[in-house]
């Protein structure tokens, strides 16, 4: 199977994915591809072997153009609040004149189907904290893992969520009973 950055793949479940490009697992020089979701723009890696198994396919029909990813900073400038928060699809939020997050919840999975997230013009000010994707929750002891651009809100902005999303518990709970993995501190300090 040829894999081609700025291509566009479907993965056998479902959802597109961009090929950003190839690289090396640091731990035992594993060849992988790193690859972004055009639904939310979270990033992912994955041994090249395992992408080309099968679990993905060229879309011939692509409907992104090559090497290009929709511009959802240029789509959120209509709906910054003014904190500097954006939603992270780019979508206009659903009720934007209520509190909380900008879509309701996902009866599948338990997750919002949209985040607020600080815009990159906000995040281009700099961290207050270091960048940290996955968090552990003291009730469970599961990990979760979360989209970068979220991770680097919290960056920016610690005290931006009151509440974190468990994935084994697929409930929003408050950042409070959640422990960075990296560094074991308290998320959201």
């Amino acid at each position: 199977m040829r894999i081609i950055k700025g291509h566009t793949y479907e993965h056998r479940k479902g959802g597109l994915y961009v090929v950003i490009d190839d690289g090396l697992l640091e731990s035992d020089g594993t060849e992988v591809v790193i690859y972004r979701a055009v639904s939310d723009q979270q990033v992912w890696v994955r041994p090249i072997v395992e992408f080309a198994d099968g679990r993905f396919k060229e879309v011939t029909d692509d409907p992104w153009p090559r090497a290009t990813l929709p511009d959802y900073d240029a789509l959120n400038q209509r709906y910054v609040r003014e904190d500097g928060a954006v939603t992270l699809s780019g979508r206009p939020p659903e009720k934007p004149d209520e509190p909380g997050a900008p879509a309701p919840i996902e009866p599948e999975t338990g997750m919002h189907k949209d985040y607020w997230v600080l815009s990159k013009e906000e995040l281009a000010k700099g961290f207050v904290r270091p960048v940290r994707t996955s968090y552990k929750h003291s009730g469970c002891g599961h990990i979760t893992t979360m989209a970068r651009t979220i991770a680097e809100t919290y960056a920016r902005n610690p005290k931006f969520y009151g509440m974190t999303f468990c994935v084994n518990c697929k409930e929003h709970l408050p950042v409070e009973e959640f422990y960075w993995t990296v560094d074991g501190k308290l998320v959201g300090s």
